[in-house]
């Protein structure tokens, strides 16, 4: 990743290709909320402006980057190991006696300090 790999041809083309689909999303966006009655430019202009930006991940720098990242995250996603039932409700169980007994332990901290004060104080 980053620029050493950008020529001054690449780096025009991946521009010119972003600020084309840049322009489509604008151009969507004032179909689907300013001029609304033209419902057949807004779903081409929609249809456009997708593959437009397809053919930015495929054909540009950084798009390329971008779909290796998420085929990258998609095998290390594949890897983990997801906690099963029983142990998502023994881990929820803990958290919830922690939280009542931590909770316990604050509001006997505040009265015994409430006291104290109100000892100095009067």
């Amino acid at each position: 990743s980053g620029y050493g790999k950008y020529c001054m041809g690449t780096l025009i083309k991946d521009t010119l290709i972003w600020l084309l689909a840049s322009s489509m999303v604008l151009v969507s966006f004032y179909f689907q909320y300013i001029n609304i009655q033209a419902a057949s430019a807004q779903a081409l202009s929609w249809a456009v402006t997708a593959l437009i930006l397809l053919l930015g991940l495929k054909f540009t720098t950084s798009g390329q980057d971008f779909s290796k990242y998420i085929k990258l995250s998609r095998a290390e996603i594949r890897k983990v190991v997801w906690p099963s039932q029983r142990e998502i409700a023994v881990s929820t169980f803990a958290v919830g006696i922690a939280v009542v007994i931590i909770s316990f332990m604050i509001a006997l901290l505040d009265n015994v300090l409430v006291w104290v004060l109100s000892s100095i104080t009067s």
